[in-house]
């Protein structure tokens, strides 16, 4: 099952899906996060099915409605890229921030992914890119099995929620060929080791065929042969 969507306003607004189950896959009371980015010239509502599938499963998603199209006249990848690392890092700032009555200690920071369709699926990949490779005035010390322990109590700042997000990050899946809508030369894909990488081809898609989709997998373990594989 699934909660209503609530409408949030991290640093963006956005969308969020909750599981409806009171209890997480784990057993441990903390769901995994899920960061969703739109198709060009799409909007966050044409996928509400999608979402609520992936809340039914077990799993927090938050989409942000930086290009969306109701909202504004053209896609904005550049902000959304940003706003997908923002929209998670809010989550990990509600999960230990005491009187957030739906997200305290309910997120699990150390699990955490992204996910896009078509021209979003290159923003959560340069997203995850980015928060890999970026600079943090705050520092994250500690195995990540002591970092939930870490972050709780403390009030986050901008920075550390931003590095936690950085070290959490485990999954990116996109639908269509994210790689190259990314913008990112594929030798930067070396920077993702530790995070599972799926690119996903719809068998019917007459836009992106699944034959062009295999081609850019193939180039990207080409050019990143130890961060990147292909599963057929």
């Amino acid at each position: 099952g699934f909660d209503l969507a609530e409408r949030v306003t991290p640093w963006v607004s956005a969308v969020v899906y909750t599981p409806e189950a009171p209890n997480s896959p784990n057993g441990s009371g903390r769901f995994p996060a899920v960061a969703f980015a739109v198709g060009w010239n799409s909007w966050v509502e044409r996928y509400d099915a999608t979402l609520r599938q992936l809340a039914s499963h077990g799993f927090i998603v938050i989409a942000p409605t930086v290009a969306d199209r109701r909202a504004r006249p053209l896609f904005s990848f550049t902000p959304l890229s940003k706003h997908l690392t923002a929209s998670l890092a809010w989550l990990v700032r509600e999960n230990s921030r005491r009187n957030s009555e739906r997200f305290f200690e309910k997120v699990d920071i150390e699990k955490l992914g992204l996910l896009g369709h078509s021209s979003g699926a290159g923003a959560a990949v340069r997203a995850a890119v980015d928060a890999k490779v970026r600079t943090f005035g705050a520092q994250v010390d500690g195995s990540v099995a002591r970092e939930s322990d870490g972050i709780r109590g403390w009030d986050a700042d901008t920075d550390t929620a931003h590095a936690f997000v950085s070290v959490g990050i485990r999954a990116v899946a996109g639908l269509g060929a994210f790689l190259d809508s990314s913008g990112l030369d594929l030798a930067s894909l070396a920077h993702m080791r530790g995070v599972a990488l799926f690119q996903l081809a719809g068998r019917l898609d007459s836009h992106v065929a699944p034959r062009a989709v295999a081609d850019i997998a193939a180039a990207a373990v080409h050019a990143a042969p130890r961060a990147v594989g292909v599963l057929r």
